[in-house]
């Protein structure tokens, strides 16, 4: 049984355990060739194994050797995925795919989670309908969770607690004495300016038609979910969406806590027509914004593939600028256009739909311009983008980190947006190795409004605490993944593994190998599984078993199904050599009966006996391959 999944870009795994039975076998870590040859060689010895290695920096593969169509078999794999840092919230994403792997889908699954003091009040960012419920349990003690059904399985799920920042900062230490490995999250707004506060006019223009895939519910979620993680209640916002006349959602400024987010975007997507008209929503946007205070940003989301010629955008640029504020209001765009037959080659350079309009009309306001372009698209990434760049900037900008009595070394940025801003509501994520004493001294400058602004600050109380070996885990994960990104030398890869190894982080070099011995069982191993029940799992399309296995001469084997219209006509079973050649192919009799049983004597379709040696049996039940057996033929 193999499982190919992915994790999100910077997420590694660090370990890997193997349900055998009632026994909870943990993983040993050993480089992957070595791991490999142990796995296959005990495969072939019909034993328990299970490997789990990377192929690439996000696609990883597990294998679990085969077993009898009626039997289980039940993994873990414990990872760290990238956290997506805000001043309010700090989230990942579940990686929902890998539950979607099967052909019998889930009806739902739990979500649990143990709150610590840094980590309160769970939610579900994208829902906040659905609430996490308090349980206790005598072994596992205080936890939450949620149950989610099928229809809440939706790719971009982002888990969320309350952000831990204290006064815009977060430090936490791993190590003992002098030296270890330090955390860190800071809030440049709060260093230099406590007072920002934003307004954001968001403009919503969605054509339904042509091959454009994005729907208006992906993108108003998707713009949610980014209001709700980066605006304070602190700031402002309100919405217009296109119709025959553009329409708004409230007639002064709304405050953008969560309760007013939610409803401002239920109320513009039920109002958002399936039509473009751009011109007269930007034009009544920019009035408005003019009436109401030209303090603010308007950010505007379109799909529009009109006025994308040299011919239509610029007249167009020239009016929507002649009426405009001077200086003029800053308009991000964002064009969420994932599929286009219009393409215009404008100056050497290739633009697609209305992305030349869009383009140089966020340069000559002072705004940003951000894309979804290609089948491949990252609808979540590209929105993170635009709405992220609504805060102030600071640009060309210096970061340092180092102790009073001591310095910081081997660190890694995390979460940058943009490699030249630094945007102030956007924490600045840091982890590295220290030596020597407190306080924690921080130094930050660079170009804000076209003014050269700095700042040290020292830390040296409240916002400093212990961390957990999670934090050793995450930089030696970033290290692995230096290493893996350089050149591959031998002492590089003898580096990459080494480090592996120690440190129980996995790398491409390396593999996680659960066997079947008893100096790998965990007596002390807890089964999170047992919190939750498995009662909807649904029970195999068809059971497959033989017997005797091994055999010599001679096997039985016994078919069951699960299926309502019991074996069509098609059904059938396939014996293969090890390598997938067809042996033998052995037609069911179409019959409404749930069992088939027969006796296969060991020849292939010629009537000669077929090799000593291993074969496979699928159960084919219609057109559908649904249970597999191995079968072993040895010598008598």
């Amino acid at each position: 049984m193999t499982l190919k999944f992915d994790l999100p870009a910077g997420a590694y795994i660090h370990d890997s355990w193997l349900w055998i039975y009632d026994d909870i076998v943990r993983a040993a870590i050993m480089d992957r060739w070595t791991a490999s040859s142990i796995y296959e060689g005990i495969v072939n010895r019909r034993q328990d194994p299970s490997i789990l290695f990377k192929t690439s920096d996000t696609q990883h593969e597990l294998r679990v050797f085969p077993m009898r169509g009626d039997e289980r078999r039940k993994v873990k794999i414990t990872y760290l995925i990238p956290a997506d840092w805000s001043a309010e919230t700090v989230s990942a994403e579940l990686p929902i795919s890998i539950l979607k792997t099967s052909k019998n889908q889930l009806a739902h699954f739990h979500l649990l989670t143990w709150p610590e003091a840094d980590w309160q009040n769970p939610a579900i960012l994208d829902r906040p309908d659905l609430s996490f419920t308090a349980e206790a349990d005598s072994v596992f003690g205080q936890y939450h969770a949620i149950k989610l059904a099928a229809g809440d399985q939706v790719n971009g799920l982002r888990f969320a607690f309350d952000s831990p920042l204290k006064n815009g900062d977060y430090l936490r230490f791993y190590g003992s004495g002098q030296s270890g490995i330090y955390q860190l999250a800071m809030l440049p707004a709060r260093q230099f300016n406590d007072d920002i506060k934003r307004k954001i006019l968001l403009l919503v223009d969605h054509d339904a038609s042509g091959l454009n895939s994005i729907s208006a519910a992906a993108i108003m979620q998707a713009l949610r979910t980014n209001f709700r993680r980066e605006l304070t209640s602190v700031d402002s916002f309100n919405i217009f969406v296109s119709g025959l006349s553009p329409q708004m959602v409230s007639t002064t400024w709304l405050p953008a806590d969560p309760l007013s987010v939610e409803q401002a975007f239920h109320a513009a997507e039920s109002m958002l027509a399936n039509y473009s008209n751009l011109l007269p929503l930007l034009a009544t946007g920019i009035d408005w914004m003019k009436t109401n205070g030209s303090d603010g940003t308007i950010l505007l989301a379109t799909n529009s593939t009109q006025n994308g010629s040299t011919d239509a955008a610029n007249p167009l640029l020239d009016s929507m600028m002649a009426i405009q504020s001077n200086p003029p209001i800053p308009i991000h765009a964002l064009h969420y256009l994932n599929a286009s037959m219009l393409v215009y080659l404008i100056n050497g350079s290739l633009y697609y739909g209305s992305e030349y309009f869009l383009l140089n009309l966020a340069k000559l306001t002072g705004g940003d311009f951000s894309k979804v372009l290609g089948y491949n698209y990252n609808l979540a990434a590209a929105t993170t983008a635009a709405v992220t760049g609504l805060s102030p900037a600071l640009r060309s900008y210096d970061f340092h980190t180092t102790l009073a009595n001591g310095y910081c070394y081997g660190r890694f940025d995390l979460g940058a947006v943009h490699p030249d801003k630094l945007y102030l509501n956007r924490p600045i994520l840091q982890i590295g190795k220290y030596q020597g004493d407190m306080p924690f001294e921080i130094q930050l400058a660079g170009e804000l409004n076209g003014q050269f602004i700095s700042e040290a600050v020292a830390l040296d109380g409240g916002e400093i605490g212990v961390a957990d070996s999670f934090t050793r885990e995450m930089w030696y994960g970033n290290y692995i993944r230096l290493l893996e990104s350089g050149v591959q030398s031998n002492s590089t890869i003898g580096e990459v593994v080494e480090n592996s190894i120690v440190e129980r982080v996995l790398s491409r070099y390396t593999a996680f190998l659960c066997l079947e011995d008893a100096s790998q069982l965990c007596p002390t191993c807890q089964d999170e599984s047992q919190l939750v029940g498995t009662t909807d799992i649904l029970p195999a399309d068809s059971v497959l078993r033989a017997w005797p296995n091994p055999f010599t001469d001679q096997v039985t084997i016994e078919v069951r199904t699960n299926s309502t219209g019991g074996f069509a006509a098609s059904s059938a079973v396939e014996i293969y050599t090890a390598d997938g050649r067809l042996v033998r192919l052995i037609r069911l009799a179409e019959n409404r009966n749930n069992v088939a049983i027969f006796v296969w004597d060991g020849r292939d379709s010629s009537g000669i006996s077929a090799p000593i040696g291993t074969y496979i049996a699928v159960a084919r039940i219609g057109s559908e391959r649904t249970a597999v057996v191995k079968l072993v033929k040895k010598g008598a």
